[in-house]
């Protein structure tokens, strides 16, 4: 890396191309903490996954701070509107000569020359693959006739982190000698002029709660931090920053692994989890229900389809008559239940919880019984027993706990209003 990825602790000024506050001397940071943390190549019976730690920064008495990475937010949204567009004018096979001929990528690297204004390479990597993403999945719906993915300028601003040796780029994490939190963000390019790096204090509360710990080890080296979004809160004033870091989830022997189906959640959300993966089946439940919803209406329209024809339409009529809601629920529990169950066996799981699955009008417990003498025929045991130390476990039900611990608080302070009003 070059002298201009070190980060700043120093100051200066906040206009275009010079310094500012937050962007000191390259040589006057200590170089980075090694990493010390293993890959999960190297851990046995290990997975690697991502996890994102959420924090705030203290912007509340530096204005031009937030003014800053708020001006920067914008330029990448610009940017990111930008390079989607790029990647449909050659799709389209525009380019930006045609007396040159045709030349590869000629769109997106005219954009990429001109249209990165103050924002640094580690920036525009992150917007670009985020770009070549949102083109991936939009891309069919876009020439069918719907509108280009649009960002808006409260969009987050994302930094691609990178670890190479003792120049560090992207995103840093430092404690100074009063045991406060600095991040280190390199957003500004070699085109400014001046320092590439902004450093921004944490909020002082950060250290107080369960994420010092992490925090740390991201100091120290020992967790390794892959990108961060800062996002702009206008309305609250505040900037929050996710940092995404990836852990190695210990695997138990093939066949040994632990699974949970459910709760259901409001909208009818329903997951199924493992040590490994996570599927969605709120289609699968939103389904059933509707069609209980609206089956006499389904059948009623499908024989005034039908009329009173011969041949061909009495048959079809014969066959409707057959059809009853009950046999089309069963057999639609049986592939559902046997669709899990060949998921499962395919995941090496062992025990699967089912929890939480009455919260709707379905038949819940015809549901489990197939789930449960199909797991038995392929080793797989159905319990309706919580183990909380389970992973896929605690994933299911942290998001409950702290929806009703946030309703409750709600409760608590809107109580307090009132008595107060009252008294």
């Amino acid at each position: 890396m070059p002298e201009s990825s070190q980060p700043p602790v120093n100051g200066g000024d906040l206009t275009r191309g010079a310094l500012h506050p937050l962007a000191g001397s390259r040589d006057s940071v200590p170089p980075a903490a090694p990493q010390t943390g293993l890959p999960a190549a190297e851990i046995d019976g290990g997975r690697e996954r991502m996890r994102v730690l959420a924090v705030n920064l203290d912007v509340r008495k530096n204005p031009e701070i937030y003014n800053r990475l708020r001006d920067l937010s914008w330029q990448a949204a610009r940017y990111r509107n930008l390079f989607i567009r790029a990647l449909w004018c050659e799709s389209k096979g525009l380019c930006v000569d045609p007396s040159k001929g045709p030349v590869p990528h000629d769109v997106t690297k005219w954009i990429r020359a001109d249209e990165k204004n103050e924002l640094g390479s580690e920036v525009t990597a992150a917007i670009e693959s985020e770009a070549f993403s949102l083109w991936r999945k939009h891309a069919k719906r876009v020439f069918a006739g719907a509108a280009l993915p649009e960002s808006k300028p409260t969009a987050a601003l994302m930094v691609r982190s990178r670890h190479n040796g003792k120049n560090p780029s992207g995103v840093r994490l430092t404690c100074d000698e009063n045991d406060r939190y600095q991040i280190h963000l390199q957003l500004l390019g070699k085109q400014t002029g001046g320092e590439c790096w902004i450093t921004v204090p944490l909020d002082v509360g950060t250290a107080k709660d369960y994420q010092a710990d992490m925090l740390d080890r991201m100091v120290e080296g020992e967790v390794e931090i892959k990108t961060a979004s800062i996002k702009i809160l206008p309305m609250r004033h505040e900037i929050v920053v996710r940092m995404s870091y990836p852990v190695t989830i210990g695997l138990p022997q093939f066949g040994n692994r632990k699974a949970t189906l459910g709760p259901i959640k409001q909208g009818s959300r329903i997951w199924l989890r493992t040590e490994c993966d996570t599927r969605d089946f709120s289609g699968k439940l939103y389904t059933l229900l509707k069609r209980k919803t609206d089956w006499d209406a389904t059948r009623r329209r499908v024989m005034a389809q039908i009329g009173r024809r011969k041949g061909g339409a009495r048959l079809k009529r014969q066959k409707l008559s057959q059809m009853t809601w009950q046999g089309w629920l069963d057999n639609y529990l049986h592939t559902w239940s046997r669709e899990i169950i060949d998921w499962l066996k395919g995941q090496g799981v062992g025990n699967l919880s089912v929890i939480g699955l009455e919260n709707v009008d379905w038949p819940a417990f015809k549901f489990r019984s197939m789930l449960q003498y199909k797991g038995e025929l392929e080793g797989i045991a159905v319990t309706t027993e919580v183990d909380l130390a389970a992973p896929g476990t605690e994933r299911a039900v942290k998001s409950e706990i702290q929806k009703r611990r946030r309703k409750a608080t709600k409760a608590a302070d809107a109580l307090r209003e009132l008595a107060s009003q009252v008294g």
